[in-house]
């Protein structure tokens, strides 16, 4: 799963400062980008555990400022040797 983040207002690239968590049942995975790495803005978020797992995802984003991004039911199908890649773009809202 590889997810962008972006500012929902402003259209800017804000991974910087980002959490990822992904879920599914008892198992969890996340990923961060310090939030001193405004050069990391642009790039995306991937959690290695999960990357080549399938799997139905609760995929929260989280970062100060902005209220969590939250989707359920985020299918991750495998082509019966990797998994195909899930890209998505959390747009945040500032608070």
């Amino acid at each position: 799963m590889l997810v962008k983040v972006q500012d929902s207002t402003t259209g800017a690239w804000i991974a910087a400062g980002a959490t990822l968590l992904l879920v599914e049942g008892v198992f969890r995975d996340s990923t961060m980008i310090p939030a001193d790495r405004a050069d990391w803005n642009e790039l995306e978020l991937i959690t290695f555990n999960t990357f080549d797992r399938a799997g139905i995802y609760q995929v929260t984003v989280r970062r100060q400022g902005h209220a969590d991004w939250i989707r359920t039911n985020v299918v991750v199908t495998s082509d019966g040797c990797h998994v195909n890649s899930m890209r998505l773009t959390a747009r945040l809202v500032s608070q």
